[in-house]
């Protein structure tokens, strides 16, 4: 049996986040553990307590960091992981933002492909409320993905070596951190698998991330660069 860690970065949606939470703990698949990472420990603490507790169990973890960004956060966890008394040793992990749900049997057929395909990655599709702006996934073209990002984490599973193999997470890719990620993840060899069942639903809303972040040209100008040949 495989053993997957999971990721949740939140900063100030509780309500959503409760609902990403939710969506874990309906898993099929229950061989896991969850970290779920608060930026910014005050803000909103005692809504993010009051909606967790009821629905946790012993395999998830909050942590606190300050509010630096999400790949600060992806990286805090990871650490958590490494270091404190999780169960572990993993040998996958996905990570869930915090205003997405998947669908139950979302870990259980990633798990399945990636075992049987021994890909490093394993990527499905996507439904998107209320509108679609990204498209619903599609199998990962390296040409493409130099373009533009359109492989979100909720939609990944990853093999845990990964992170040996790529190193942590870029914080000052700030909302291009999967990007960056992805791109890197190619560049150290990693194989892509698709699985073609939309196994998680996106949501955009005025919050959104992906939305209000301010943009820049990080990842773009280190492709220019050459940082990812």
């Amino acid at each position: 049996m495989s053993k997957v860690l999971i990721i949740i970065p939140t900063y100030n949606r509780p309500e959503l986040c409760a609902q990403a939470v939710q969506s874990v703990m309906d898993q099929s698949f229950a061989d896991w553990e969850l970290v779920i990472s608060k930026n910014g420990m005050a803000i909103h603490l005692e809504r993010y307590l009051e909606l967790l507790d009821p629905i946790i169990d012993n395999r998830c973890n909050v942590i606190y960091s300050d509010p630096a960004g999400l790949g600060h956060g992806l990286n805090a966890a990871l650490e958590y992981a490494r270091t404190s008394l999780m169960d572990g040793p993993y040998d996958y992990f996905a990570i869930l933002d915090d205003d997405d749900v998947w669908k139950p049997d979302f870990l259980g057929r990633m798990t399945d492909a990636a075992i049987k395909s021994r890909y490093d990655v394993i990527h499905c599709m996507q439904e998107q409320k209320p509108v679609a702006i990204q498209g619903n996934g599609r199998p990962l073209r390296p040409e493409l993905l130099r373009g533009q990002n359109y492989i979100n984490f909720p939609m990944c599973l990853f093999k845990y070596d990964l992170v040996d193999r790529v190193g942590e997470f870029d914080n000052s890719a700030g909302p291009s951190v999967d990007w960056d990620w992805h791109l890197r993840c190619l560049q150290a060899g990693a194989g892509y698998g698709f699985l073609p069942l939309v196994l998680m639903t996106h949501h955009w809303h005025d919050d959104n991330y992906c939305l209000v972040a301010p943009l820049s040209d990080y990842v773009r100008r280190k492709i220019e660069k050459g940082a990812y040949d």
